[in-house]
């Protein structure tokens, strides 16, 4: 999970995997959606917790949420990823909005950290012990 500041926005961001990299999470990601339906099932319904303005961003592609409309468009969506290219879960905030205020920001953060903890915590690959 990052905050990341660009020139014209400030992201909030579930960073997947960057060029070439989080091969191990990414596989896992892969892995499970082509085998079990039931973590197909749950990855959809957290995806749909998030609010309309969050998107996922892979192969220099973006989907907004609120353009997922079922479980296998967001599973056939995710599938396309290349490890070549970046892979986030997120939303930007254009740096004049409130909510990146002095008085808001940190409550911003950890409220929209709060939402994207659990795809995190789905697409991460657990070492077996």
């Amino acid at each position: 999970l990052q905050v990341i500041v660009h020139k014209d926005n400030v992201g909030i961001w579930n960073r997947v995997g960057k060029n070439n990299g989080s091969k191990i999470d990414r596989k896992n990601l892969k892995d499970n959606l082509l085998k079990d339906p039931d973590y197909r099932k749950k990855l959809f319904e957290i995806f749909m917790t998030l609010d309309d303005d969050y998107y996922i961003s892979l192969n220099d592609e973006v989907l907004y949420i609120s353009d997922i409309f079922d479980e296998a468009q967001l599973t056939a969506f995710l599938l396309q990823d290349d490890y070549k290219h970046y892979f986030t879960i997120g939303i930007d905030f254009s740096p004049d909005d409130t909510r990146l205020s002095k008085e808001n920001i940190i409550s911003t953060i950890i409220q929209n950290f709060e939402l994207l903890l659990p795809t995190y915590e789905m697409i991460k690959h657990e070492m077996p012990v």
